[in-house]
């Protein structure tokens, strides 16, 4: 392949990226930014970008660029139930949550917008937070993605504190990170979840 040939490529993939809405403290300007970044390097980018198109759906930003406040988020991948995600992000002296919920499947199409939630924690259910944050060390190393399957689920943690950030992703957990943090995100909703439906 020429030279010519290769860079017509790559402008060409380059050009198909999802592109994100970025989060406020990106600035203006910054209007390239992909829902993930390319920091975290690894064959785990492309199964990232998986996610894109349905946080694009959603309205939700990218959180690929520095932030001036803490902010984390849930995305929750389900084969054949509805795609759901849940930001919490510090604001002053509160924490806002920000959920929404799609009326597709994660294994199929996301669908459109079904409902959304915005409000802000009590303070209980920010030590509460606050505690879990800690405790599962949201800023530690992420586990090897090795263990995936066709008919389950994705949990998949952003974390973003300034130019400091992390992605936790987990197939169908039963313990561990992704599931305490993901229980305790939609919790937050104050929407209800069957039993069944909570893979």
């Amino acid at each position: 392949m020429s030279v010519l040939a290769a860079a017509s490529l790559t402008l060409g993939i380059a050009m198909m990226l999802p592109r994100a809405k970025p989060h406020p403290a990106c600035g203006l300007g910054f209007t390239h930014v992909e829902h993930f970044s390319r920091d975290h390097g690894g064959p785990d980018y492309a199964r990232w970008r998986g996610y894109a198109g349905t946080l694009q759906t959603m309205g939700e930003p990218s959180l690929a660029c520095a932030t001036d406040t803490p902010v984390y988020r849930f995305l929750w991948m389900r084969t054949f139930h509805h795609p759901v995600a849940v930001r919490v992000e510090r604001d002053g002296d509160d924490w806002r949550v920000t959920a929404v919920e799609l009326d597709g499947a994660g294994g199929y199409d996301p669908g459109d917008v079904l409902r959304r939630v915005e409000r802000t924690l009590t303070s209980y259910e920010a030590l509460q937070l606050e505690a879990l944050l800690a405790r599962v060390d949201v800023w530690g190393s992420p586990v090897a993605q090795t263990d995936m399957g066709l008919d389950g689920s994705m949990w998949i943690i952003e974390a973003r504190d300034g130019a400091r950030s992390r992605i936790h992703d987990a197939w169908t957990p039963a313990q561990g990170r992704e599931r305490a943090i993901g229980l305790m995100f939609l919790s937050f909703t104050g929407w209800s979840f069957p039993p069944d439906a909570l893979y």
